[in-house]
């Protein structure tokens, strides 16, 4: 799947091996609740129209290495959209994540084909597999599974422009 990605501000930093926050235990994490009203708009633009997502937007470190964490429900968002400042070969994981979810990173402007991510409740976080793409991206999208076919677009061949807004919403 081929999607563009356009209007991208970079913020944050990362590293290239995911982190787990450094004051949460997996307990912790259990049953986190994402902030309410702290999204923003993107929208999927193809030739034949466009659709909206709701994402929460993970540009710092702690909010990155959380990532989706803990969280058993996404809504009212409908992804989360990470921010890199660096294009690297960034890895993600599923620790503590209790829904599956796809990786559409994003390379040059273009969303690239997702990878399928599992769950895993393992007790050590080392012991989860990573799940990393073999070419640089700055940014990324983490949805559920089939998010965008849901909408209308082919993952395997619409050409999709993914641009930001400064709207909020959720």
């Amino acid at each position: 799947m081929v999607v563009a990605f356009a209007a991208l501000s970079i913020s944050g930093c990362s590293n290239a091996s995911p982190t787990t926050p450094a004051t949460k235990s997996a307990e912790d994490l259990s049953g986190r609740i994402l902030p309410a009203h702290q999204g923003k708009l993107v929208r999927l633009v193809t030739a034949a129209g466009q659709t909206t997502l709701c994402v929460i937007v993970a540009d710092t470190p702690a909010d990155r290495a959380a990532g989706l964490m803990g969280v058993e429900a996404l809504a009212p968002y409908d992804a989360m959209l990470f921010i890199f400042d660096d294009a690297l070969q960034h890895q993600f994981w599923m620790w503590h994540t209790p829904q599956p979810l796809e990786l559409l990173p994003i390379r040059d402007g273009m969303l690239a084909a997702p990878i399928s991510m599992a769950p895993c409740r393992r007790d050590r976080s080392v012991s989860c597999p990573r799940y990393r793409p073999d070419f640089e991206y700055s940014a990324a999208l983490e949805a559920p599974p089939g998010l965008l076919a849901d909408r209308g677009l082919d993952p395997a061949s619409d050409a999709v422009r993914l641009v930001r807004s400064d709207e909020w919403c959720g």
